[in-house]
């Protein structure tokens, strides 16, 4: 079959549009609200990395295995590659691996790296196009560290700056430019949300504060608008909180109440977002959870069932080829 110049397709491996030059498919940049979502880790399937089609409900399918099982490790993303920091092997065994998957084609992760040092306790994980940075965690003593890498070239983390406070289980949130941390334990629960520009090494700067001091929720973000799901509040909801909150990237303030998720539900660590949805999948209530939770973040209101992970399980730590740092 002769394909002319200038045919455009749709990649239903990369869920983009494609245009032909003459000599080779080139993708089409554009924020189509579409994308693939993954949960990677947890426990107690430590090794499993489900996706989701994210403008699609349902059960999520088994992408691959981690390269070595862990839970309480951060996650993030480009448009092509998915890259998991760290975790557990074990509970109280901390570990420095980075493992990376192309998302396009399922199969298991691969070595990317080694981060600077061991760490666990669910890391601040934030990406755009080209750089991921990881933050916070513990050795177990918790740290303030922020480490980058290059998502498109395997190797090892290098020093990005620092945090104001070092942190435990925050929320991680992204637009193309700004990244934000917010909450986490430290070692109380924190209503604190710090930023720091991406492009450029550099320490984090105060944001303004959450709704409700917590720890260990989900939550995602589209190019704008950073979302914040569930959580835990010790000792008074130590199985998990149903708040939302959110924020406009773009500003500095306090955040705003936005809805409830469908289940009190903590331990559902980070999430996948595209343009039009953010999903929060697992969870702990008290048990480990297979539901996904998900919101519109361009509206408020309460979150809707989504669908399950192929597996109940806590510790997921969830990204996507369509977040706020890349769908652009």
């Amino acid at each position: 079959m002769t394909v002319n110049s200038g045919s455009i397709r749709f990649n239903t491996d990369s869920l983009k549009m494609e245009i032909y030059n003459g000599e080779a498919w080139w993708e089409i940049d554009i924020d189509h609200g579409s994308g693939r979502g993954f949960f990677m880790g947890g426990t107690p399937t430590p090794d499993r990395i489900d996706f989701i089609l994210m403008d699609s409900g349902g059960t999520a399918t088994d992408f691959g295995n981690l390269s070595s099982g862990r839970f309480t490790g951060g996650a993030f993303a480009s448009q092509t590659r998915a890259v998991y920091v760290a975790g557990e092997l074990a509970p109280g065994a901390e570990t420095n691996l980075v493992d990376y998957i192309t998302m396009s084609s399922a199969g298991d992760a691969k070595d990317f790296g080694d981060l600077i040092g061991t760490r666990r306790y669910t890391l601040l994980a934030v990406s755009n196009k080209t750089r991921g940075i990881t933050g916070g965690g513990g050795t177990p003593t918790r740290v303030n560290t922020l480490d980058y890498f290059t998502i498109s070239t395997q190797g090892n983390s290098s020093d990005f700056g620092d945090l104001l406070t070092a942190v435990t289980s925050p929320f991680s949130a992204q637009s193309a430019t700004r990244a934000i941390m917010s909450g986490g334990t430290t070692p109380s629960n924190s209503t604190a949300i710090e930023f720091f520009t991406m492009t450029s090494l550099g320490n984090a700067a105060d944001f303004g504060d959450l709704t409700v001091a917590r720890a260990s929720g989900g939550g995602g973000s589209n190019s704008t608008r950073a979302v914040f799901m569930g959580g835990t509040v010790v000792p008074s909801s130590p199985a998990g909180v149903d708040t939302i909150d959110y924020v406009e990237i773009s500003t500095t303030g306090n955040a705003i109440d936005f809805g409830n998720t469908a289940t009190s539900k903590n331990g559902a660590d980070g999430g996948c977002a595209s343009p039009n949805r953010i999903c929060q999948g697992g969870g702990n209530n008290p048990s480990a959870i297979s539901q996904i939770d998900g919101v519109r973040p361009q509206t408020t209101g309460n979150a809707i069932d989504f669908g399950d992970l192929s597996a109940a399980r806590t510790y997921a730590f969830g990204t996507s080829n369509s977040h706020g740092g890349v769908s652009m």
